[in-house]
């Protein structure tokens, strides 16, 4: 609001740099103070928490975002003086955060420059209601809480004047009345507050009803900031509603030989009787006290700006008090491609949010489709009678397969630094959309060792000649500037602890057959020698310096695409092995140096390659049995996969190896030389993904791992300029990023299947173009995911023993996950 509103003796001259203050006496603590308002371009939001506690050093930078009040000065400071709905989110949140806003910080500063030898000034914050002029005062006495000063709270001041419970005459003076009720509160209150102060003399109150007065006079005979001798203290004097108390009180004007303080007001709409609701300036809530409160300050307090609505709104949000929008609300753009993104920024996404179980007899469907649907929900009653659909499927619980662990993509130096290039805010909602209970709740995260082709440049953590003893293995900056902060903080948002899984592409140049990183290239020496040893504890090394940043790994690969370091001329980093190669490696060298360090219990996955090797691979690497000791499980890529069924690699891997686990470790759109490249809105790319996932579930694999968690809108960066699409493409200039039909994908499976759910078998009444995959979660529901590539809708129902007929239908070129309780 503007200050020129209030009166003529208001006015406050407002220059490009100075704010001067309303001052009519020479000897005031602040006659000399100007307060600096144009010191530096505001910032735009960039996160909406600080972790910087102490209201002391707040800046204007801290502008718009929530601190954290310590719980002990909660209970010390605010036994009785926050507003009851704050108090009430404080319990709800187990936390009290209050935001930095202007017109604190313009308090604050004023109390930073004031000279306390001379009288105290008074402070008066103004505005329209529910501008947050209670929290803006709570904040100024939090930093005069933290600098020691002694504190004088009275809240609700109206409260002492309208709402009495107690009325008797006073027993000291005979012309006034005593509040002994409110009065024995206050002091208890008070004496939490300054619980340090009293051992010091502040002693001499015997009457709970002169509260006021008779702290007031004790207070007055002792404060003395400026001094430094004994029981000298600086006295906050804070009273919200001030304008209520006018009428014969201490308050007003009787005595000013008080210093070494400040009185610190705000006004009240609530405390002042007949006054229109719009009434809010000091001259007209104060009435004829306006001239006994002079001179003062006046601090305006505004309503909340768009950025600080923001900040509030990304609060809630984190704090799981607000749901996202759900999916009807995707902020659709269609770019030619068969379908829509949907679009994101700092402060909007849309999310499926979490998810509850219906009640009994009820499920839940979501369903994404060509036409635009991303995870629309609906619900549905089970029935006792079949619907008469042509087609039903059957869920048999009976039939038992393997359990999942879990879906999620890879950090590569790309991702990271797409994600780094937009803000803070928009950092945080790409990161809950894939890590969050209110996203699709991602489990899994492929981290390269070092850089490959998403790299901008060339380099390993150990590139010097002979360094066979890895005394200057380092990681990266891409790691720890941007790799490990982005991994902390989406473990962070997670509900439960990410799996974390490594693979390197290759070693150092100085170990390799052909001095490079790149092209047909293998280990020097045979497996046991110093070189495979060396690279052995590189992985080792790796794993230790990320354990100092608190990530730990799940698992590791063997290597990234072992056949491509056999390719003469091979383009990008590479290393090459042969299963037997591999084999003898992980024997002698890989599987004894983790079985002997402290991470003998991450999982190490072999091939890492396309699945067209399988059974071959697994063959010869598990066929050995000291190599095989050290297995946990084989990972695959996707590409390849139309030549390579899954029927005779897959499955057939699966029933020559059932203890070791099968997982997608790599898979992406765009890579294909006739399909290249970003496809924003591809609806085609979204059903290879969905049935691929499928398929690969259907034949006993227990996780799938998407590429790049984000990339540019050319499929990069890369450094050999291998570009290819991302369930995530970001826009830098616009600080937004764009959600593609893969990303809702990954959604129908990574939300709803848990870890350790299990397939189940289907049967079909007739023959069916539907993809269709069951599962039994841990809490006994049941998830079907069903896939429509066909033209046509498909209507069926669903029978489930338990419960009935459940009727459905699939909309063409769609994806559907339903999800019901079987209790």
């Amino acid at each position: 609001m503007n200050l020129h509103k209030i009166s003529s003796r208001l006015c406050p001259t407002v220059t490009q740099k100075f704010r001067l203050l309303h001052i009519q006496s020479s000897g005031q603590q602040l006659e000399a103070v100007a307060v600096e308002t144009a010191s530096a371009e505001p910032n735009p939001l960039s996160v909406f928490r600080t972790s910087e506690q102490d209201p002391t050093y707040h800046l204007e930078r801290h502008s718009g975002q929530y601190y954290t009040l310590p719980p002990a000065h909660i209970q010390k400071l605010f036994p009785h003086g926050l507003p009851p709905r704050f108090q009430l989110q404080i319990k709800t949140f187990n936390e009290g955060c209050v935001m930095v806003r202007p017109p604190a910080l313009e308090l604050i500063s004023y109390l930073k420059r004031a000279d306390y030898s001379k009288p105290p000034l008074r402070y008066i914050l103004y505005g329209d209601i529910g501008t947050g002029k209670t929290l803006s005062l709570c904040h100024a006495l939090h930093y005069c809480y933290t600098q020691g000063w002694l504190i004088v709270h009275i809240p609700d001041a109206h409260l002492w004047v309208k709402n009495c419970k107690e009325l008797l005459p006073s027993s000291s003076r005979p012309s006034r009345f005593d509040q002994p009720i409110q009065a024995s509160q206050w002091l208890k209150n008070f004496k939490i507050t300054n619980e340090r102060f009293l051992s010091k003399g502040v002693n001499r109150m015997k009457s709970s009803s002169d509260v006021v007065g008779a702290v007031l006079r004790e207070l007055r005979m002792q404060a003395g900031g400026a001094t430094e001798g004994e029981g000298a203290f600086k006295l906050a004097v804070a009273v919200d509603g001030v304008n209520a108390l006018w009428g014969k009180t201490t308050l007003k004007k009787e005595d000013r030989t008080l210093s070494g303080g400040a009185i610190l007001t705000a006004l009240s709409q609530t405390g002042s009787l007949f006054k229109p609701r719009s009434a809010y300036l000091p001259n007209e809530l104060l009435g004829e006290g306006f001239d006994d409160m002079e001179p003062f300050v006046p601090v305006s307090v505004s309503n909340y700006d768009e950025k600080e609505f923001e900040s509030c709104y990304l609060y809630y949000l984190d704090r799981n008090w607000l749901q996202h929008p759900h999916t009807d609300d995707c902020q659709a753009v269609n770019f030619g491609h068969g379908s829509v993104v949907c679009v994101c920024n700092a402060t909007f996404c849309d999310s499926v949010g979490r998810i509850v179980l219906p009640g009994p007899g009820q499920f839940l469907s979501y369903v994404s489709s060509k036409t635009g649907s991303r995870l629309v929900r609906s619900q549905g009653q089970f029935q006792k009678n079949g619907t008469g659909a042509a087609l039903r499927i059957t869920l048999n619980p009976s039939q038992k397969y393997q359990r999942i662990k879990g879906f999620g993509g890879a950090m590569t130096d790309a991702a990271a630094m797409n994600i780094q290039s937009l803000s803070s805010g928009a950092q945080d909602q790409l990161l809950r959309q894939y890590f969050s209970p209110d996203g699709i709740e991602y489990r899994f995260v492929r981290v390269p060792m070092a850089s490959c082709d998403f790299s901008t440049r060339l380099y390993t953590y150990a590139d010097t000649p002979g360094d066979y003893d890895l005394k200057n293995f380092t990681l990266a900056e891409e790691d720890v500037h941007m790799k490990i902060p982005l991994l902390q903080r989406a473990q962070a948002l997670s509900a439960k602890p990410l799996n974390l899984f490594a693979s390197a592409w290759s070693a150092p140049a100085w170990l390799k057959t052909n001095g490079a990183l790149t092209g047909k290239g293998t280990l020097k020496g045979k497996p046991g020698g110093r070189e495979h040893k060396t690279w052995a504890q590189y992985y080792i090394r790796f794993l230790e310096e990320y354990q100092k940043y608190n990530l730990s790994f799940w698992g590791l690969t063997s290597g990234n695409e072992p056949t491509a370091g056999e390719m003469t001329n091979y383009s990008f980093q590479a290393l090459g092995f042969t299963p037997e190669t591999q084999r003898d490696w992980i024997a002698l060298d890989l599987g004894p140096g983790l079985h002997s360090s402290s991470f003998s219990q991450t999982r190490l996955m072999i091939l890492d390659d396309n699945r067209i090797l399988l059974p071959h691979w697994a063959k010869v690497v598990l066929s050995d049995i000291q190599a095989a000791r050290y297995v946990h499980g084989i990972g695959f890529h996707w590409y390849l996969n139309k030549i390579a069924p899954a029927d005779i690699t897959l499955t057939a891997t699966h029933h020559l190896y059932p203890e070791y686990f099968l997982f997608g470790t790599e898979a992406c759109a765009g890579w294909d030389p006739l399909d290249r490249g970003v496809r924003l809105g591809s609806w085609d790319r979204a059903e290879d993904y969905a049935h691929d996932i499928i398929q690969d579930l259907n034949n006993y694999v227990t996780g799938w791992t998407d590429w790049n968690l984000a990339l540019n809108q050319d499929g990069g960066p890369n450094w050999v300029k291998n570009f290819v699409d991302s369930t995530i493409i970001v826009d830098s200039s616009k600080d937004i990023f764009y959600k593609q039909p893969t990303f809702y994908s990954m959604a129908h499976f990574s939300k709803f299947l848990w870890e350790e759910s299990q397939r189940v078998g289907v049967s079909f009444s007739q023959h069916t173009s539907l993809e269709v995959s069951a599962y039994i979660r841990s809490d006994a529901s049941a998830v079907l995911i069903i896939l429509n590539r066909s033209d046509e809708e498909v209507q069926f129902e669903v029978w489930d023993q338990t419960l009935g007929f459940l009727p459905g239908s699939a909309p063409p070129h769609s994806i559907l996950t339903l999800l019901w309780s079987r209790r």
